[in-house]
């Protein structure tokens, strides 16, 4: 199969994008799947949940800013910034992407293609099925990056008021972003994550939710996703939710959205994905 690009995004902080990518990346290699999972958040939570070397010396691990927003002349290939931990395989992000708003700027020739042309090489010489973008929770020229090197994006959101907020500010980005650079990029979907289905307010929610498929032109998808204990943990632990409780009900409906995202998206489920 073609290598699928996923970026999940979504303005607010806290809402569960990190969670999401991690497990998208994690269940799929655990099914089968040949993934990379890329680190574009300067908070690097994804990156220490893989366990990536940031310290190797005499030579310094090359990362997700040395491949795209280092100067032209220090510039390294996407595939030589690839960790391959015991987790999987991932770039990493960095502090140093905080910097990125402005050297996109100053870039009139490549500006917010650079990413997609490094990307692009990295697909040439790779057989991924899968490349999951986790991302950072503004709006900025390091998300329209990510956002014009993408095929699809996933939005996480909570069923509670301010997992709403910053929704039509995300949703006019990717119109731009489409409109402008990326004609083929979609909203594969909006997942509800952190779902207290015995709530009221999340019974409320669910359905406030639904009414976001127009702005996205896109679904809702119908898995939830429940939060136990065990999520924190795993975050405090360093290590993938399915690695650390491949049981717990959050990791059994991360396992059932992506059936679902996959049913969707008519890719060939492979069998490890059917227990």
């Amino acid at each position: 199969m073609k290598t699928k690009t996923i970026a999940v995004a979504n303005r607010k902080g806290g809402i569960g994008k990190t969670t999401t990518s991690i497990a998208l990346a994690s269940i799929m290699r655990e099914w089968g799947y040949k993934t990379l999972l890329i680190d574009s958040d300067s908070s690097m939570n994804a990156s220490n949940t893989y366990g990536v070397d940031k310290y190797s010396l005499p030579h310094k691990i090359k990362n997700l800013y040395d491949v795209f927003l280092e100067e032209d002349e220090r510039q390294v290939k996407a595939i030589d910034a690839i960790q391959h931990t015991k987790y999987g395989d991932i770039i990493a992000g960095s502090q140093k992407l905080e910097k990125g708003e402005v050297i996109l700027a100053l870039d009139s020739l490549y500006g917010l293609r650079r990413f997609k042309i490094a990307l692009d090489e990295l697909k040439q010489n790779t057989n991924y099925d899968f490349i999951i973008i986790d991302t950072n929770p503004l709006i900025n020229n390091v998300l329209r990056s990510v956002l014009v090197a993408a095929d699809e994006v996933i939005v996480p959101i909570t069923a509670d008021g301010y997992g709403m907020l910053g929704i039509d500010d995300l949703s006019k980005t990717i119109k731009d972003i489409k409109k402008l650079y990326n004609p083929n990029l979609k909203t594969a979907g909006i997942l509800l994550v952190r779902y207290l289905q015995r709530t009221v307010l999340a019974q409320t929610m669910k359905e406030d939710i639904k009414e976001l498929s127009t702005i996205y032109e896109s679904i809702v998808f119908n898995s939830a996703i429940r939060e136990c204990n065990s999520v924190r943990e795993a975050q405090t632990a360093l290590m993938p939710l399915n690695e650390y409780s491949k049981n717990c009900i959050t990791n059994l409906d991360y396992k059932d959205f992506i059936r679902e995202y996959l049913s969707l998206s008519n890719i060939k489920i492979k069998e490890g994905a059917k227990k």
